[in-house]
């Protein structure tokens, strides 16, 4: 069992802020994955359902008066016993703004990023609340940089 760090503990200090002011967000977060494992089963069993999952957690969020949007993104692996043989994939999220009791940082929530568990060193949740994990990002690496980090001779 790997040592809590310090992005594990500002993970759970989030989490429980969210617990007690915005209990609603994770409700909702938690009932729309319940439906997605029912419908599709879990973990890589959710490969390319993000978009339609992301959009249908936004809807609700929103009915329920929370500033928030989906975003178009890229999970970048740490293991390359991926299917694509890169080490990227397209992902879509949502992000939650203005909540002040998270002094208006932006929440991170992901109903379905634990597909890429398989080619992930930590695996993320289910339902997956805080701050953009590690290997979530806005864009796709260049080749450039996927040259120097070694992927690419």
């Amino acid at each position: 069992m790997r040592s809590m760090n310090n992005s594990d503990r500002e993970k759970r200090e989030i989490l429980a802020i969210v617990q007690k002011y915005y209990p609603d967000i994770i409700a909702v977060a938690t009932a729309l994955r319940k439906k997605l494992e029912s419908m599709y089963g879990t973990g890589t069993e959710l490969a390319g359902k993000c978009i339609m999952a992301s959009e249908a957690l936004c809807k609700e969020l929103t009915k329920r008066g929370y500033k928030c949007k989906t975003v178009e993104g890229w999970c970048w692996y740490d293991t390359c016993d991926n299917i694509t043989n890169e080490p990227t994939d397209a992902h879509t999220w949502v992000q939650v703004y203005g909540l002040s009791k998270l002094g208006n940082r932006v929440l991170y929530v992901d109903i379905t990023g634990d597909q890429f568990n398989p080619y992930l060193d930590y695996p993320l949740e289910g339902v997956e609340i805080g701050r953009i994990p590690y290997c979530m990002h806005k864009g796709k690496p260049s080749r450039e940089h996927l040259r120097y980090i070694g992927w690419y001779d």
